[in-house]
């Protein structure tokens, strides 16, 4: 077992470069620590990479850089995201388990905000909403704003007091929430969800294959490209954040269900096939991790040196006027 947990980070820890600051904690209260050991208080600094994991009636706020706040709840383990391409005002997370609450401030058109769950994404621009994960079921309820959620099926918005509940196999289904409290909601939908199903494994699987299967046609399709846009450079980073994310969550909620049912035949199966998966997954976020590195720096390089050329141009327009 310790040898597939070691397997796990790598997939989250592969190919990272330089972590960059992202915010820092605000507020505490009880067990709230990194995933490497360390323990959070009050002013230190938050980056990406980290994974950020609080106790049994414990809560962490973290402030951004941008002035937007989040607030972690109690049992959770959230991946902070690396951003990989333009960093101005991007901001990504991944719900691995737990709840995490975010008041986003506005942010432009260049940047993003995204919540990753091992069954969906919810993106914003500025608005206030609280993403949910237990057993791998996924809850997404809005404040103010709006929410675009994505389970690879459909996008919906989703707008104020409405609750969004996608289950394992993508199935979404949308309620009316009269009265938000996110930590009392976050304590019904924990207690709701708390009973993982044998069956649930079979569901994981399937993600995990479906997941590999769409990065390798569309990194073949990127590859095969001599250059890409940057809508397209942007396009394989959200890839990149959501493999990572979901990944990590589905092989939470599969080793979960294993130690459970362990000696269920079906679940023994299923389980050895998502760690055949996960290997090709890990291989996808390298490759992926090492095509962001390349096609960012040939698009810095051409844009330095058209910015170059148009300096000269300009340059020898004030000569020519001059003479």
């Amino acid at each position: 077992m310790k040898k597939i947990i070691v397997f796990i980070m790598l997939i989250v820890y592969s190919g990272l470069s330089a972590q960059d600051i992202i915010g820092k904690v605000i507020f505490k209260v009880g067990s709230c620590k990194l995933e490497k050991g360390q323990n959070l208080n009050v002013n230190n600094k938050i980056k990406e990479g980290d994974v950020i994991i609080t106790g049994k009636s414990s809560i962490l706020k973290i402030e951004l850089n941008n002035g937007s706040v989040i607030k972690i709840m109690p049992n959770s383990k959230i991946i902070v995201n690396i951003i990989k391409t333009n960093k101005e005002n991007r901001y990504a997370f991944g719900v691995i388990n737990g709840a995490i609450d975010s008041g986003v401030e506005k942010i432009n058109e260049k940047g993003y905000y995204r919540v990753y769950t091992p069954t969906a994404v919810a993106g914003v621009r500025g608005t206030s909403f609280t993403v949910m994960v237990v057993n791998g079921k996924s809850s997404i309820i809005v404040k103010s704003g709006k929410v675009i959620v994505d389970n690879d099926k459909k996008q919906i918005e989703v707008t104020p007091n409405i609750k969004v509940t996608i289950e394992i196999n993508g199935e979404l289904e949308k309620d009316k929430e009269e009265k938000i409290d996110e930590e009392k909601d976050y304590e019904e939908f924990t207690k709701k969800t708390e009973d993982v199903k044998a069956e649930n494994i079979e569901d994981t699987y399937s993600k995990l294959s479906e997941i590999e299967k769409k990065n390798n046609q569309r990194l073949e399709q990127l590859k095969a490209k001599d250059k890409l846009t940057e809508e397209e450079l942007d396009e394989i980073e959200y890839l990149y954040q959501k493999t990572v994310s979901q990944s990590k969550g589905l092989y939470t909620l599969s080793e979960t269900i294993f130690k459970k049912y362990k000696d269920n035949p079906l679940v023994k199966r299923n389980f050895y096939q998502v760690q055949s998966t996960l290997k090709t997954i890990e291989d996808q976020i390298k490759d992926m991790d090492e095509f962001i590195e390349k096609m960012s720096k040939e698009i810095e390089e051409f844009t330095e040196k058209t910015s170059q050329d148009i300096d000269d141009l300009e340059k020898n327009f004030i000569k020519k006027k001059n003479k």
